[in-house]
């Protein structure tokens, strides 16, 4: 695949799914009247979230022209390495969103927080590499 509909397609597909989740979120928690439990779920993954956004938006921005007409090509690896990452870890994300709402496996709100902050630092090593190498400056 070409490095640039690579970024393309992989940007705007992180992108809807970081809404994705936080449209979740607000679903799922709403109906709870709990807010407290809403804004210390959405503090912990709308910074990480914009983290990776902004990089992704920023070279959309930097590269608005339509000028990047890159031959480069990616390895077949490396795409579905792209792909699989962040999409485990937004269906993991999500799970756990889930299990939490309904109290299935997570009736305990510090046990919720503690395994989204564990989620965001094993997941985002490898996210991270994968936009940093993606969408950094050439």
């Amino acid at each position: 695949m070409k490095k640039n509909k690579l970024q393309n397609i992989l940007g705007v597909y992180l992108i809807l799914s970081h809404f994705g989740i936080i449209v979740l979120i607000f679903i799922l928690f709403l109906p709870m009247n709990d807010f407290s439990q809403l804004t210390t779920t959405l503090g912990l993954i709308v910074p990480m979230f914009s983290l990776y956004t902004t990089a992704i938006i920023r070279f959309i921005v930097k590269n608005m022209e339509n000028t990047i007409n890159s031959e480069k090509s990616v390895s077949k690896m490396f795409t579905f390495i792209s792909f699989l990452i962040p999409s485990l870890f937004v269906v993991y994300l999500s799970s756990i969103i889930v299990l939490k709402t309904y109290n299935f496996a997570l009736s305990d709100f510090d046990d919720f927080t503690i395994i989204i902050g564990l989620s965001e630092s094993f997941f985002g090593i490898y996210v991270g590499q994968i936009i940093v190498n993606l969408y950094e400056e050439s």
